[in-house]
C-alpha cells in the first residue's frame, strides 16, 4: 500500500518503486519499477482481486530478481536512480 505522501508524489510525476513478495510456489521476488500512480493503483487491484501479475504490464522493469536485492542492486540503484532504500530494508 502506498503511504499518502507517495500518492501525492505520483500525481505529479513517475516514481521508482521496489516491490518484494512471494510467488504462489512461495518463492521470494523483487522488482524495480518506474510506474505512475494509475498503473499503481491498478497492480493494487488486480493483485487483490488474485490475477496473475506480468509487471510489465503496469510499468517499466528496472531490475527483478530472486529472492531480495543484492548489495550491488541497491548501489546500481542509487548510482543510476538516486533511489534511496529505506534504513530498514532487508537486502540479500
Amino acid at each position: 500500500m502506498l503511504t499518502h505522501a507517495h500518492r501525492v508524489e505520483l500525481e505529479k510525476n513517475d516514481g521508482i518503486m521496489l516491490l518484494q513478495g512471494e510467488k504462489a510456489d512461495g518463492a521470494a521476488f523483487f522488482v524495480y519499477m518506474i510506474m505512475n500512480l494509475e498503473q499503481v493503483e491498478k497492480l493494487e487491484r488486480d493483485s487483490a482481486d488474485g490475477a496473475v501479475i506480468d509487471f510489465a504490464q503496469y510499468g517499466t522493469v528496472i531490475i527483478a530478481g530472486k529472492g531480495k536485492p543484492t548489495q550491488d542492486h541497491i548501489a546500481y540503484m542509487e548510482k543510476e536512480y538516486n533511489f534511496k532504500h529505506p534504513e530498514s530494508e532487508e537486502v540479500a
